[in-house]
């Protein structure tokens, strides 16, 4: 189970990562993940184009999250926890 960040880490962390992101010329769109029940608040999120899975389990790991989502060549999502 996660556990909750203030909204002003998540905020720095999250500029950290954008602009690890376009550092490596990687293309994104910006989100928002919401849990359906409505128990964790809403989250900034990102789509992230052309990474590949052991870069992006770096990318994750480096910025303390639980997992993500990585849609690979197959067009298969598939839910990649870490922790």
């Amino acid at each position: 189970m996660g556990v909750q960040t203030s909204k002003s880490i998540n905020s720095i962390n999250e500029k950290k990562l954008i602009a690890e992101i376009e550092a490596r010329d990687l293309f994104y769109l910006a989100g928002e993940s919401k849990d359906p029940s409505g128990l964790w608040p809403s989250e900034a999120s990102l789509l992230v184009f052309g990474i590949s899975l052991e870069s992006a389990k770096a990318l994750v790991n480096r910025y303390n999250q639980n997992g993500f989502v990585y849609i690979g060549n197959d067009s298969i999502p598939q839910l990649i926890l870490l922790r």
